[in-house]
């Protein structure tokens, strides 16, 4: 099971590192309003949150932090959603499309070793630390 959580998140580290680099000084952040946290964030940003010690060193901490669920059926995918502040404290974290009172076992788990998650280095636009909202897909 860990091997697999292991495949989804080095895929997605990845693809969250590639999309994180810019050739220009100057970007064109983009702003939504976020209810669950009551602020405006940033969904495109010229330097993305990283985690401390990279995509490897997430990998470990959830390989290390999530227990699976004991429950009959397991939803296979899920879709986190949360945002990094300007400080790099994770916050607001939920599974996208989905009512924090529907949430299964499993879901409450995954968000729990994701709010536990060590500060990250904060997101940037144009060199000015900003919270940032981040999508984080999982598979089992």
């Amino acid at each position: 099971m860990k091997q697999i959580l292991a495949i989804s998140l080095l895929s997605l580290i990845h693809a969250c590192a590639s999309g994180s680099k810019s050739k220009s000084t100057h970007v064109d952040c983009f702003l939504e309003y976020d209810s669950l946290s009551n602020q405006s964030v940033y969904v495109y940003v010229d330097k993305m949150p990283e985690y401390e010690g990279g995509g490897m060193a997430l990998l470990q901490f959830f390989i290390e932090n999530f227990e699976y669920p004991k429950q009959e059926q397991f939803q296979a995918t899920f879709l986190i959603e949360f945002i990094v502040d300007k400080k790099g404290k994770v916050t607001a974290p939920r599974i996208k499309g989905k009512d924090m009172s529907m949430l299964s076992e499993a879901e409450k788990k995954i968000l729990k070793v994701l709010e536990k998650t060590p500060k990250w280095n904060a997101g940037s636009c144009n060199g000015e630390k900003v919270p940032v909202k981040m999508f984080l897909p999982l598979k089992f």
